[in-house]
């Protein structure tokens, strides 16, 4: 997609936020409490469901019962050729950055308890 070299990074070094566009502001909460806890670069990319791309995940399978949810991503196979294939092995991984998510995810579902499950998904 050329369009999105304009607002993302080329360097493959950042996790991305993917959802459709009425999930906006729950993006937009994850992202923040995310971007607080690691040095790790977060973006988020909301868009139409039709957009390639955008259920490419188990969140999909949410969205067909009304609960709000996202995609936590590298970008999978759009920076990846290797993703999925044979040649997709553990020590091409970047255990380092994988961390970070983990610790950023964390703190997301932290910050989401603690500020209110019910205020967030009330929304929805």
């Amino acid at each position: 997609m050329p369009l999105l070299n304009l607002f993302y990074p080329r360097t493959g070094n950042f996790i991305s936020l993917v959802s459709r566009l009425d999930q906006r502001e729950i993006v937009r909460t994850i992202k923040k409490s995310m971007k607080g806890a690691t040095a790790l670069p977060v973006y988020s990319f909301n868009a139409p469901a039709s957009v390639p791309g955008i259920d490419f995940s188990d969140h999909k399978s949410y969205w067909k019962y009304g609960w709000p949810a996202l995609m936590v991503t590298d970008t999978a196979f759009y920076r990846n050729t290797a993703y999925h294939g044979f040649t997709d092995t553990a020590d091409k991984l970047d255990y380092g950055r994988m961390a970070q998510v983990v610790v950023g995810v964390y703190e997301a579902v932290i910050d989401f308890l603690e500020h209110g499950e019910k205020s967030h998904t009330e929304r929805y």
